[in-house]
């Protein structure tokens, strides 16, 4: 019986058509959820990219702030590079302008990059069905569906990452690192390890051109960051890695007040316990990765860890941890910043153990495979009725804030939204192009007159209060 059942599941994972179908249908449930449950997953952010997709076509000033959420700079924004919103303008060029268009591109994004990555599979080991399965993995990372489905920049960095990888593996070695470039300017964070990767090329091809190749690539945001912002690389993060001590993007004023330079053994301490802490929610987040976990497991038993030569430990250690330094230099240790050393940590493995992977192996693993991720898309149909409130009543704010603006077009607001509601301040600005903006955690009565000096009249709006 039980090798009947074992030859059952072989023969349904026999082809990648079965994985093919099953993520076909994951991309038809996240379809469904975006229609039935609006911006219900949106976060600031979200809104932030949409209202600069808005300053590509309009006369309202080239990527002009309407919503401050950093100090560094209040009138162009240094927040998000160029490439995302970019892609959000062409799309509503295409389609109409709507906020919930970059739902669906990340989608259609996410598509392109599960057959990328499939391809890439392939290439590794050419066993189809374990090709399927590898990218459905890495798709179904909670981190990434949650991008999805908020209308962020992961799914756009992730395709051109895994695009980037690809061309590499097809000695299309120009084209990689151009696409690299292009990942640059899609998320801050893929910086350290594009540099490091095109140094690296560069001194082993001994051709200084990939290195040039790759500014090609960043040239876009390069010569916005010098007319705008006067700076080569301008990021509202930028002085956070810096600081010695710990500090939030928006913080006011947007300087540390002891850095690497005036106090370094502080600096250091903060770098090493981040550093610490983001080994263990590395580790967290890899652990959602069943395929990885297995990977690992195989690594270990079959004692391959004794085949890896110690430079290429070296080179992977090295990697790792320039994809994470943002992470150690920032602080932040949100689930969704760990993707692409996932993605390096599974390709590693995935290039020496594929090979012991068996088709019960995927029929074991798909189930708890699509667990998490399912919970995240379907928790909210729990309470769909009170989720549907939340989105009204948002709208409803929105009109109530509209309605209080209209006769003060001059006074920043800063929104304090509802207990146990969905955000409206960072929508309303982005859907009214009204001037809103982040109250500074930090505000003190010693900050207050210079505070309001930098954005003029302002007032606070407490929503529980309407």
């Amino acid at each position: 019986m039980i090798q009947s059942s074992k030859k059952k599941l072989n023969f349904i994972f026999e082809t990648a058509n079965s994985i093919h179908i099953v993520f076909a249908c994951v991309v038809m449930v996240i379809i469904i959820r975006l229609y039935l449950l609006p911006g219900y997953s949106y976060s600031p952010d979200s809104f932030d990219y949409f209202s600069l997709s808005k300053t590509f076509f309009t006369g309202d000033g080239f990527y002009k702030i309407n919503t401050i959420r950093s100090y560094l700079n209040i009138e162009n924004s240094s927040a998000f590079p160029l490439l995302y919103p970019t892609c959000l303008s062409l799309v509503s060029l295409l389609f109409g302008e709507n906020y919930l268009n970059a739902a669906y591109f990340n989608v259609f994004l996410m598509t392109l990059t599960y057959i990328i990555l499939f391809k890439l599979a392939i290439l590794i080991q050419n066993k189809k069905p374990l090709g399927a399965f590898f990218s459905l993995t890495l798709i179904l990372f909670p981190g990434y569906i949650q991008e999805v489905l908020s209308g962020r920049s992961i799914p756009l960095s992730l395709m051109l990452l895994s695009l980037c990888i690809l061309f590499y593996s097809r000695n299309k070695v120009y084209l990689s690192f151009f696409v690299l470039g292009l990942a640059c300017i899609s998320r801050f964070d893929i910086l350290p390890i594009a540099l490091f990767a095109a140094l690296y090329v560069s001194y082993d091809k001994k051709n200084i051109t990939i290195l040039i190749t790759l500014f090609f690539g960043m040239l876009p945001w390069i010569i916005y960051s010098l007319i705008y912002l006067d700076s080569i690389w301008a990021s509202d993060n930028s002085w956070i890695a810096l600081s010695s001590t710990p500090a939030f993007v928006t913080d006011f004023p947007a300087a540390a007040s002891s850095t690497l330079f005036s106090n370094p053994l502080e600096w250091i301490v903060r770098v090493t316990k981040n550093f610490l802490k983001g080994i263990f929610y590395f580790g967290l987040a890899g652990s959602t990765n069943f395929l990885l976990v297995t990977l690992a497991v195989y690594f270990l038993i079959k004692k391959t860890y004794l085949k890896v030569t110690g430079i290429n430990y070296l080179l992977l250690f090295l990697i790792l941890n320039a994809i994470l330094s943002p992470v150690y230099l920032s602080g932040y240790f949100d689930i969704r910043y760990f993707y692409f050393a996932i993605f390096i940590i599974s390709l590693f493995l995935f290039s020496l153990e594929a090979k012991n992977i068996r088709n019960v192996h995927i029929a074991v693993l798909i189930l708890p495979t699509l667990a998490l991720p399912s919970w995240y898309i379907f928790s909210p149909f729990l309470n769909f009725n009170i989720n549907i409130s939340k989105i009204e009543k948002r709208y409803e704010d929105i009109d109530l804030l509209k309605s209080l603006h209209s006769t003060q077009m001059q006074t920043t607001f800063f929104i304090k939204d509802r207990e146990n509601s969905l955000p409206v301040g960072p929508m309303y600005g982005a859907l009214t192009g009204n001037k809103i903006a982040y109250k500074p955690r930090n505000l003190s009565e010693e900050k207050l007159q210079a505070f309001n000096e930098l954005i003029g009249p302002n007032v606070d709006i407490i929503l529980d209060n309407y």
